[in-house]
């Protein structure tokens, strides 16, 4: 396949992209709690939550999700509660 494009490139700009080192946004996350437990992931309004903490409170909200039944109506009216809006995106 011709890529005519290409010349228009400027020096140092590959062709193509190298491969990515992660698979997904999860694995990328799960690494960072493995290697940075204690480490600040999120400061907000004065409260930092560690990657450790994130780690086990995600997997917790993760275990809630699979055993409720109608997990988005909960969600979602959870959202509202805190004051957040809701974007729907499929």
């Amino acid at each position: 396949m011709e890529r005519p494009w290409l010349k228009s490139y400027p020096d140092g700009i590959p062709a193509q992209l190298p491969e990515a080192p992660y698979r997904s946004v999860r694995d990328l996350f799960e690494q960072a709690f493995d290697a940075w437990p204690d480490r600040p992931a999120y400061t907000n309004m004065g409260t930092t939550l560690r990657y450790g903490d994130l780690d086990e409170l995600s997997m917790q909200f993760a275990c809630y999700l699979q055993h409720v039944r109608q997990q988005y109506p909960v969600a979602l009216c959870g959202a509202f509660r805190a004051g957040l809006v809701v974007v729907n995106v499929n």
